[in-house]
Formats: C-alpha cells, structure tokens, sequence
C-alpha cells in the first residue's frame, strides 16, 4: 500500500510560516531556480508543440543546490518539527520538496534503494535573533512515475478522454479499493511524484517509509490518503 504525506492539525504549526528567507542571496537563488524552469518549459514547448507539456511533466529534473536557500530563519515559530512540508523555494507546478531534521533524514536514507531518485541539501536554520538554532535538510524528491490505474473508480480525467495528455484528480469516497496503482511501476520505491496526478508535485510514499515514520513518531507528518497496489 502506498500513501500521500500530508500533515497533522498540530496547532503548534498548522497555518503558520514556518521558516522566512533571511538573505538576499537565497532570493537571487530561487528566482533563478523560477527563471530556469521557465525557460526549460519554453524550450519543451517549442519543440514539441505540444500544449500538455506530456513530455516536459514527465521529465525528471534534479534539484540543484545551486536553486535552493542556504540559510532560513524561524518566523512564526520557536521550534521546528521533524516534517517542514513547506519552505521558500521549496516546490512549484511539477517537482516538491520537504525540509526534514537531521533524524528524520537518517530514517528516510536508511529506506533509499537503488531505484529511488531523491537528493537532500544542508540549509543553516537560525532562531528569530539571528543565533544558530540548526541545521535541517531539503529532501527533493525527482521519481517521476505513471503509476495510477485507469480502473481506480475514485479518479476521473481533469479534462478530455484517457487519451495519453490526460490527468487524474480526485472524485467521490478516497480509500483502497477505490484508489490504484500499478504495482509494477512502483515496486522498489520509496518516494515518488506521479506526474498525471492533480494537483500536481504530492509525494506518494511505501508504506514501509510510512510505518518507519508512525514508529518513530516524526512530528508534524501524517499520510491522508491511501492506495491499493495492483
């Protein structure tokens, strides 16, 4: 079985910014990462003519340090969770990453196998006042899938028929047996995007990850939907 993360209603961090950008510096790196994308997007779309993007979404794409924030400051919060689902420059239309502690990045490294695609990249966290309060870790995670059954009775089509442009979203009752993978397309990982889900850049984790997870008690990260693999 497999699952999207998701957050608990921890009032100690539901609806607060977690973390702010405290250097220009980190700004520049992600209006890049933006500029970037953008320009990859343009360049798919002029050689393929295709309006979808099919080609473009489904690409894997690396994060790149080079993108992302070095140095992030705590904001409406004293302390951090183990699970920060959302942080400055942490994610856009098509690729998502999480920032994690430093236990958490250890549980999740110790599930990596040959066939997951995931990176992790330091960034210094400071307190409001500007001291040290740690170092935490961007985990992006880039496996790219096509794993949702056409038979799974709580999906439709965004737009038009199954036809190949096609996107899945949510309808009726979410549960098991009405939610389905291919379990051929997901066996050995432990982390993925599925490019054709709406909306779009949620990351789907093995249910092994996720009872690593439960048992340790990493705070703040729930998982709300689950799926049957077939």
């Amino acid at each position: 079985m497999a699952v999207n993360l998701s957050t608990t209603l921890d009032p100690k961090f539901v609806h607060k910014v977690l973390l702010q950008i405290c250097d220009p510096a980190d700004d520049a790196r992600i209006d890049a990462g933006r500029d970037w994308l953008h320009s990859q997007k343009i360049a798919a779309l002029e050689e393929t003519r295709d309006g979808y993007l099919v080609a473009f979404r489904s690409a894997e794409r690396p994060w790149r340090a080079e993108f992302l924030p070095q140095k992030l400051r705590l904001y409406d919060v004293d302390e951090l969770p183990d699970f920060v689902p959302w942080f400055p420059g942490g994610g856009n239309d098509y690729c998502k990453a999480q920032m994690v502690s430093p236990r958490l990045k250890s549980l999740i490294a110790a599930h990596q196998s040959d066939k997951d695609g995931w990176q992790f990249f330091p960034v210094e966290v400071l307190n409001k006042d500007d001291t040290l309060y740690g170092t935490y870790y961007i985990w992006g995670v880039h496996r790219i899938v096509d794993a949702i059954d056409e038979t799974s009775e709580g999906m439709k089509t965004v737009a038009g028929p199954v036809d190949g442009r096609h996107r899945w979203t949510f309808t009726g009752a979410k549960g098991p047996e009405r939610l389905k993978l291919k379990k051929p397309v997901i066996d050995g990982l432990n982390a993925w995007i599925d490019f054709r889900f709406q909306p779009g850049a949620q990351v789907f984790v093995s249910d092994a990850l996720m009872q690593a997870m439960q048992d340790a008690g990493i705070s703040f990260v729930d998982f709300d939907t689950r799926w049957s693999e077939i």
